[in-house]
């Protein structure tokens, strides 16, 4: 759809409207499409890819140990879910690679000096305003990341203390400047319609969680904090899953039900039903947030997109001729070999980031790369933690820039990593170290 709303420079959906934006910056229709998806592979391979060069070029090192880290980040960077999800069209791949590249920057100006530091940390910072609006989630993660080029210039350059600060000023400064400049150039760029705002959003939201909550509540009907029959009730269960919210609105009786109260009235059964069913709420909670770990498998999460899909009267208005080549269907055939290994399970990349994570606390690191590190960390722990009570489907791309934040992560620690881990003891850098 944003490839539509590019095309007439108008959003018609809730979809935040810098990604259409983007597309439409980047000419329109295929074109458009062909070179986004460019960008997101060249940039995420890019990002991962130098910030492992950057950090063993500058650490030194016996030939043999560059040699094994060297094969463990192509390891990293070789995984097949990369692979299969960097080309798709879709803003979670785009914020991905905002962040990715972001936090690859900042990576960069932690181990050089001079001009390049403070182009690498002001790029990182540009960077991250402008990822910050394509996801909701950028609005929490995205400050957090605008740490890793404040440490990059601040941590061990021998700043005295209000040399320190006034990079820090200056920094958010830049940030907000690029936040602004970016929201105005998109604001010109795509027509928003205002009733097609957040409460959209969070009305789908509320519309599901009060569903989760009518069909696990062990309450009886009748003495159900909202009106509820035993009829409906009995729909409700069979049309609710904690792996899609929008199976709901297969049934004619549970979408009118949902539809009726308006944006008022589902935020007051919302609210009731929340006070008066915790226990309901967050069992559907826990429920769907497992789901979109993939703890029971991704059959319904959309685990592989290829070819040309969506509304076909929209796409062949835009120049597109829905379909599959042979390309797209070696592809499929592809994942479907590896759709039951671990690495199509999020919850074993979130297990790899509390390893990755323990590490790095635990681990001699040059000091700036340390809490660099620790910053993309905790974006990368908000990223996870937002979807326990936003989640409304199991999609796996709504986690892929949890997995190559995870990648970074232990990229990070495989080349810039001194020794052994000394459990008990959190080490804050080398202080023999030069970065």
């Amino acid at each position: 759809m944003q490839l539509y709303e590019a095309t007439l420079g108008k959003s018609v959906t809730w979809n935040p409207p810098h990604m259409t934006a983007i597309l439409r910056w980047l000419g329109t229709g295929p074109d458009a499409a062909g070179r986004l998806m460019s960008l997101n592979v060249v940039l995420t391979y890019l990002s991962l890819a130098v910030s492992g060069a950057a950090l063993l070029a500058t650490r030194g090192g016996e030939r043999r140990a560059v040699v094994s880290r060297c094969v463990a980040i192509l390891l990293i960077l070789l995984n097949p879910i990369l692979f299969l999800f960097v080309g798709i069209v879709w803003k979670d791949i785009v914020f991905s690679t905002f962040m990715t590249l972001g936090a690859g920057c900042g990576i960069l100006a932690c181990v050089t000096d001079g001009r390049r530091a403070v182009l690498f940390a002001l790029a990182s910072t540009v960077v991250l305003a402008i990822g910050m609006k394509v996801r909701q989630q950028g609005i929490f993660m995205a400050p957090v990341l605008l740490a890793v080029p404040f440490v990059a210039l601040a941590v061990g350059r021998g700043l005295r203390r209000t040399q320190v600060v006034a990079r820090g000023v200056g920094l958010v400064a830049c940030f907000l400047l690029s936040l602004v400049l970016g929201s105005h150039l998109v604001a010109r760029t795509i027509e928003t319609d205002p009733k097609l705002g957040n409460q959209v959003g969070f009305r789908g939201l509320m519309q599901y969680d009060v569903a989760g909550i009518t069909a696990l509540s062990k309450t009886p009907s009748d003495r159900f904090p909202v009106p509820m029959t035993d009829a409906l009730r009995t729909e409700v269960r069979r049309v609710y899953s904690p792996d899609r919210g929008d199976f709901l609105w297969y049934s004619p009786t549970v979408t009118q039900w949902l539809s009726l109260p308006g944006y008022d009235g589902i935020r007051g059964h919302w609210w009731t039903l929340v006070r008066a069913e915790p226990r309901a709420y967050l069992q559907h909670r826990w429920e769907v947030f497992r789901a979109i770990l993939n703890a029971d498998g991704v059959k319904a999460c959309l685990p592989i997109h290829v070819g040309i899909d969506g509304d076909h009267r929209y796409l062949r208005e835009i120049g597109f001729q829905p379909g599959l080549d042979r390309y797209d269907q070696d592809i499929y055939h592809f994942s479907q070999k590896i759709i039951r290994w671990p690495i199509y399970r999020h919850w074993v990349y979130l297990a790899a980031f509390a390893v990755v994570s323990g590490l790095i606390l635990a681990s001699a690191m040059r000091p700036r790369v340390k809490r660099a590190s620790m910053a993309i960390a905790l974006a990368t722990l908000l990223l996870y933690a937002s979807y326990l009570p936003t989640s409304i489907a199991c999609d796996f791309r709504y986690l892929f820039p949890a997995v190559c934040l995870v990648s970074l992560l232990w990229i990070v620690y495989v080349a810039d990593a001194r020794g052994r881990p000394r459990l008990g003891r959190w080490y804050v850098g080398t202080d023999s170290s030069r970065r």
